[in-house]
């Protein structure tokens, strides 16, 4: 079985971090099975619902977004800027503010 089908498929439940129905479908599952005749079945469906309580199955690694290193969300292109000094626009720009029309030279 893939990782990520993994215990979900044994535990006949869809990926959840509620420990209460992971537990009823463990119970479930418990019931009939013969633990004596079915020794490894057993194992398997205690392994699986171990897994689940864990929490470590509901979300694999590399399943969720690369972060930054400084939080501050995705860097700008390289060569934005590269003339520019630190803290000023290209000659002939300027940015408007307000509804007055005010132009503020950065």
């Amino acid at each position: 079985m893939s990782g990520s089908h993994w215990p979900w498929t044994v535990l006949e439940i869809a990926p959840t971090d509620d420990r209460k129905t992971i537990r009823e479908a463990y119970a479930r599952l418990l019931k009939a099975l013969d633990h004596e005749a079915e020794t490894e079945a057993y194992m398997a469906l205690r392994d699986a619902r171990d897994a689940a309580l864990s929490g470590e199955f509901l979300h694999p690694p590399g399943d969720e977004p690369e972060e930054d290193d400084y939080g501050l969300g995705t860097p700008l292109p390289d060569d934005i800027g590269a003339d520019a000094a630190p803290g000023t626009e290209p000659a002939g720009q300027s940015r408007t503010r307000g509804k007055a029309g005010l132009h503020r030279r950065i």
